[in-house]
Order: C-alpha cells, then structure tokens, then sequence
C-alpha cells in the first residue's frame, strides 16, 4: 500500500492556486474537486510504476546486480552502504547499468501528455546538461 505523496488539504490548497492563476471559481465544485483527486492519483500511480519498473530493470543490469552485492555485504558487515548516484545508474565498479536518454525521459514523463497542453512551451536545446556517451 502507497502512501500517497501529500495530504488532501495540502492538494486542496494546490487546487486552490491552480484555480486562482487561472481565474477558474469552480475549485470548490463537487465535479471539479473529483476530477482533480482522479488526475492527482493517476499521475501519482504512474510515477509509483515507472520508478518500480525502472528499479526492476536496474536490477537486472550488470551495474544492478554489482550494487546489490555490494550494498548486501556492505549491510551485513554494519559498514557503509553505497550511494545509489546517477553515475551508477549507468555504471557501478565497471559494470554497466541503464542509459537515461530522451526514450526513457520520453516514457517517465509520458503521463504529463494527458493532463497538460505543452503545445504552448517554449523549446529550445542546451548541451550543457548533457553527459557523455559512455562505453
């Protein structure tokens, strides 16, 4: 069972900000509160499996299986557990993890699509955020 990620009255006040920006005076409306909770959960759900999904492909990886054995040794020798980094995402002591590129991110995000209108935003490319191909 998921905890899910904030409080109603915290999701209450958010709507209430949403509404506010967009000058909509229905927050309080019975429909409108429904389909915000049924938006919320669906989001919320989709990211609960993709992070799952992904740890699980992770794990299966070279890079996965190298952590998990060292993370395991680590704990039952009470010493230092390792660090789950981006880096060893894609490589763990020379054993080799996932890629993160635009599929992946593509497939995270995919769930934004059917609550959001990104036909509007602004796009621009920057390789300053990009790392190097490794391997």
């Amino acid at each position: 069972m998921w905890v899910h990620a904030c409080r109603p009255e915290e999701r209450q006040r958010l709507l209430r900000v949403v509404a506010n920006r967009t000058k909509n005076d229905k927050f309080e409306d019975q429909q409108y509160v429904h389909a915000w909770e049924k938006a919320y959960t669906d989001v919320l759900d989709h990211y609960i499996e993709k992070v799952k999904f992904y740890t699980v492909a992770w794990l299966e990886t070279d890079a996965g299986k190298r952590f998990s054995e060292v993370f395991n040794t680590a704990k039952s020798k009470g010493k230092k557990l390792p660090s789950l980094t981006f880096d060893a995402f894609h490589q763990f002591e020379d054993a080799n993890g996932m890629d993160w590129g635009l599929p992946e991110m593509a497939n995270f995000y995919s769930i934004l699509g059917e609550y959001s209108d990104a036909s509007q935003v602004e796009r621009k490319a920057t390789t300053r955020l990009l790392r190097p191909i490794r391997g």
